[in-house]
């Protein structure tokens, strides 16, 4: 049965100017369908910033090189807690771009890209859906993740109804001004042509 949240609010394009706070912050805004196992048909958007909240994001896997192919923003102690992971399992390095037919990361096929979504200890087993990276910036030596915004769509369980959602996560702690909708819904089309150019030569 899917978890209804106690916090409702209007999905909206976040703010037009920076707010800089003292460590790492990640926005999360989304809107789902009636009937999906996370939100089930509510909106929210809300931000988890330190303090108070444990924010923090690792980069689990890397080419031989160094360059990151996953990364995961979340963690447990945040109030709701939530965490997002993205991994590109083509064995190239984890950029901008459309990422289609992704699967969670623990069980994704070859050639289906990772995601994983869970929020308020609601996740579910089995992913599917899709990714768009708009942003994503490492530090020169590719140790520690500085910044990522990207859009999503996500099925859990196999439902029909879907989380349509942004996330944002900025290591020093400044929230970038987001464009207008239209514009969003430009750039990812593009990035989406890109990513899609890449994958089929």
């Amino acid at each position: 049965m899917a978890k209804s949240l106690a916090a409702v609010a209007a999905l909206t394009v976040w703010g037009a100017s920076q707010v800089a706070l003292s460590g790492p912050v990640a926005r999360l805004s989304f809107d789902s369908q009636p009937g999906a196992f996370i939100g089930d048909g509510h909106s929210l958007t809300r931000t988890f910033a330190v303090p108070p909240d444990d924010v923090g994001a690792l980069i689990p896997s890397r080419l031989p090189d160094g360059t990151p192919i996953e990364v995961q923003v979340g963690f447990a102690l945040s109030e709701p807690p939530f965490d997002f992971g993205f991994v590109d399992f083509g064995n190239v390095p984890l950029r901008p771009g459309f990422y289609p037919d992704a699967q969670r990361t623990v069980n994704a096929a070859p050639g289906h890209p990772g995601m994983d979504f869970g929020f308020d200890g609601v996740a579910g087993g089995s992913l599917t859906g899709n990714y768009t990276i708009l942003a994503l910036s490492f530090s020169p030596d590719n140790s520690t993740l500085l910044g990522l915004r990207v859009q999503f769509e996500a099925h859990i369980d196999g439902q029909a109804p879907a989380v349509f959602g942004r996330f944002e996560y900025e290591a020093d702690g400044v929230l970038v001004p987001e464009p207008a909708l239209g514009t969003l819904v430009f750039a990812a089309g593009l990035l989406g042509l890109r990513g899609a150019r890449r994958r089929n030569p």
